[in-house]
């Protein structure tokens, strides 16, 4: 058994009726800090590079000239605040002109101003600058670039150079080895994952499988070429990690860190040195200036990192370590410090959310009569579990202190080792296919909401998913219940106490048919003897705690319910209820069941 003490964030916010301004916190609130290095491993701090700014870029070109690219947000500069701005140096980083602005001609009226700037030194002395845009039409951002001789001014080159179809692409990092040119980006939302392309002419990038890294590392940095190698420096919890690839695609981590900040942009500088430009931490005057009627708006770094309440209301906000805390209402939104995106949401005053969950098992010879047993692991929700193809149980369940759905892998002493996945969203469904591989499922999007799906052949390291259901009909859809009959794949999924019905041919996309009520929701299903016996719970009513129960089918179709199968224990560890179903068989035809309860209030 297993026992993790719950850490809490406890924000203290100053009243709105005491008059006080709301704090905004923005990239605006972070300097950029100038480091050094003799072997581009070990940095040292030197300073402040440039007051607000992020986001920054580093080359030296073919000249010596060194060109630092940044977003800027000056409020003494109205006309500068959130562009793009550079400074030069021809001394090898010991003097710097004054952040100008760039300019870059031609690019359309209708597009939004250039971001997150990448700069890549040419053969012919230019410099390409990559940066974030997107028309006016609704078009999610994508990466796009222009091509200048000075530093300061550009011109637009037409196309889009990179994007994906379903989400926006910011914060690109690309290096020239040779004639190819390699573009490496965050996923959005996806630790320690990053969009991989390649290109001969630096225009016309051909995507590759994405790259990963392990742990909260994210690909938000800069890639630069050492000795033939590629060497990316990336970002992880207010440090910068880096890694080394021959071909971009296999990578090596590189033991340690190498210096505070996020966000870094790397370059040699000569004479055997190396310098790091990073967004620093917050001010310690953040917050107290407002960026109102600054900057050209839109859903550039300024637009989308303004976190004062949008309907007006009470908001507040406070710094934790990696991450900004904003309190609206009832619901405490949660933002990486290192580039103020989002890392989820809480909504407060729920007594019944996943940190008061706990998951338990239960055995069965017959998977009617059950016998509860002990905790398995808490704080732990949404539990599901898969025999794997080497006959251990592989328990998978949304782990509130990680942030994470978590695995745990079963010893034959009965022992749990547990550990991270890459999966995405929430609610875990898991598969074993034929050829030995996994197949998750699992919920993206607080509403509406789709269910994705991704693939492994370890059971936690998994592909990048791919949309199974997304129906504007069913947007509050949850907890995945995915099974194969001999006519082919159904999903059931959860709307409240009600069940939805989608079926599929391949088991990766699926249509909805019908919604209909067996008394409960959010399901588990087993191929049993001459059908199908699906378990799932009822919510508590005015005489009973929450009750997991079974209904059997022939088809996988067409339900009856049986009754209930396993209910709270009086004074035992799951007296709140018992809720969440999953169900497996083990090798000797006997069943084991991993639930769901209420870990009660400790004074």
């Amino acid at each position: 058994m297993r026992f993790r003490p719950v850490r809490l964030v406890v924000l203290v916010l100053a009243a709105s009726a005491a008059g006080q301004e709301t704090p905004r916190f923005g990239p605006w609130d972070s300097d950029l800090t100038l480091h050094e290095s003799s072997d581009g491993l070990t940095f040292r701090e030197i300073g402040r590079f440039v007051e607000r700014g992020g986001v920054p870029s580093l080359v030296r070109d073919s000249t010596g000239r060194l060109v630092a690219a940044f977003q800027w947000f000056p409020f003494e500069r109205e006309g500068a605040f959130d562009r793009v701005a550079v400074c030069i140096s021809e001394d090898g980083g010991r003097t710097w002109t004054d952040p100008q602005p760039i300019e870059v001609e031609g690019l359309p009226e209708s597009y939004e101003r250039p971001y997150d700037p990448t700069l890549v030194p040419l053969d012919d002395g230019r410099i390409r600058i990559y940066f974030t845009s997107r028309d006016s039409d609704g078009a999610v951002q994508a990466t796009y670039s222009a091509v200048g001789s000075d530093g300061v001014r550009y011109s637009f080159e037409p196309g889009i150079r990179f994007s994906v179809e379903d989400g926006m692409v910011i914060d690109c990092a690309v290096v020239r080895t040779g004639s190819t040119f390699h573009y490496f980006a965050p996923v959005q939302g996806a630790d320690g994952e990053g969009y991989h392309a390649v290109s001969e002419d630096g225009l016309q990038f051909r995507r590759l499988e994405d790259v990963r890294m392990p742990g909260r590392r994210t690909w938000l940095g800069c890639a630069v070429l050492v000795n033939g190698r590629i060497r990316f420096y990336g970002t992880e919890k207010g440090a910068v990690w880096s890694a080394v690839s021959t071909d971009g695609l296999a990578w090596e981590l590189e033991p340690g860190r190498r210096a505070s900040g996020a966000d870094p942009g790397v370059a040699p500088a000569g004479e055997g040195r190396w310098l790091m430009v990073s967004t620093g931490p917050l001010r310690a005057d953040a917050g107290e200036r407002s960026p109102e009627g600054l900057g050209p708006g839109g859903t550039g770094p300024a637009g989308r990192a303004r976190f004062g309440s949008p309907s007006g209301g009470e908001a507040a906000a406070v710094v934790d370590g990696e991450f900004v805390y904003v309190l609206q209402g009832e619901v405490l939104r949660r933002f990486r410090a290192s580039d103020l995106s989002s890392a989820g949401e809480l909504r407060l005053g729920d007594d019944d959310g996943p940190r008061k969950h706990r998951v338990l098992s239960a055995t069965s010879p017959d998977g009617l009569t059950w016998a509860a047993g002990d905790v398995i692991v808490e704080p732990a929700s949404v539990p599901d579990a898969v025999v794997g193809h080497d006959g251990r149980v592989r328990l998978y369940f949304c782990d509130p202190e990680a942030g994470r759905i978590t695995i745990g892998i079963e010893g034959e002493d009965g022992r749990w080792t547990f550990g991270p996945t890459n999966l995405r969203g929430a609610d875990p469904n898991i598969l074993l296919l034929e050829d030995g591989r996994y197949r998750a499922f699992t919920k993206e999007g607080a509403g509406p909401a789709r269910i994705v799906a991704a693939e492994s052949a370890d059971g936690a390291d998994f592909s990048r998913p791919a949309t199974a259901f997304d129906d504007h009909r069913y947007p509050n859809i949850t907890d995945s219940d995915v099974f194969r009959t001999p006519t082919g794949w159904v999903m059931y999924g959860s709307l409240g106490p009600r069940l939805l019905l989608a079926r599929s041919t391949d088991g990766r996309s699926f249509q909805a048919e019908r919604v209909f009520d067996l008394g409960g929701s959010v399901s588990d299903t087993i191929e049993v003897e001459g059908g199908f016996r699906m378990y799932f719970h009822r919510n508590p009513t005015r005489d009973e705690r929450m009750t997991i129960w079974s209904a059997f089918s022939t088809d996988g179709l067409d339900w009856k319910v049986e009754g209930v199968r396993l209910r709270g224990r009086e004074g035992g560890p799951d007296a709140g209820g018992v809720g969440d179903p999953a169900v497996i068989r083990r090798a000797d035809g006997t069943f084991r069941m991993f639930y769901k309860s209420f870990i009660p209030d400790r004074d």
